[in-house]
């Protein structure tokens, strides 16, 4: 929780223990199966699918380490999820030099299977979704539906494409 900023309402004291806590349930130190529980007990699993499953899809290279707040409906549900922002480098093949490579949509990216900018920029969110059966499959079925319903299938005629007729729409505007 070092160098966290940590929001919370004026009558609440600020405390890092959900935080610190969130870190730990996630921490790859666990076992793949204990990392699989605290996610089932204590993350809005459709909520964090659906913001993995966009970031693929748009290309948001940097969404592992930073661009995002963790936000944790401490008086309702008491479950984490993310809330993303900042996505001025999407639908772009970014180089970067420095590391020799290139960021694309990878399915897992800022998992330690598939750091982000360098090998030690990893999300440990991320990666016990990625890592444990269960909620990559979860994770993966949640993208193809929104790869089929946004991207659509290879040979789709020009007319019927949503992204490119909004981006027309746009551009037009």
């Amino acid at each position: 929780t070092a160098g966290m900023e940590k929001t919370n309402r004026d009558d609440v004291e600020p405390s890092f223990s959900d935080l610190q806590a969130l870190i730990a349930g996630v921490s790859p130190s666990n076992s793949t199966s204990s990392r699989q529980q605290y996610l089932l007990d204590n993350v809005d699993l459709p909520e964090v699918m659906n913001t993995l499953a966009m970031y693929s899809i748009v290309k948001h290279y940097d969404s592992a380490t930073h661009n995002y707040y963790v936000h944790r409906d401490s008086d309702g549900t008491g479950l984490w999820t993310l809330i993303p922002w900042d996505f001025d480098l999407i639908w772009d093949r970014l180089y970067e030099p420095v590391y020799g490579r290139y960021f694309s949509g990878h399915p897992f990216i800022g998992s330690s299977s598939v750091p982000s900018w360098s090998n030690d920029h990893w999300n440990k969110l991320i990666d016990a979704v990625v890592d444990s059966p269960l909620t990559q499959e979860m994770y993966l079925r949640r993208l193809r539906t929104l790869m089929d319903e946004f991207l659509q299938a290879p040979g789709t005629p020009l007319a019927n494409r949503l992204l490119e007729n909004r981006i027309d729409a746009l551009v037009a505007t």
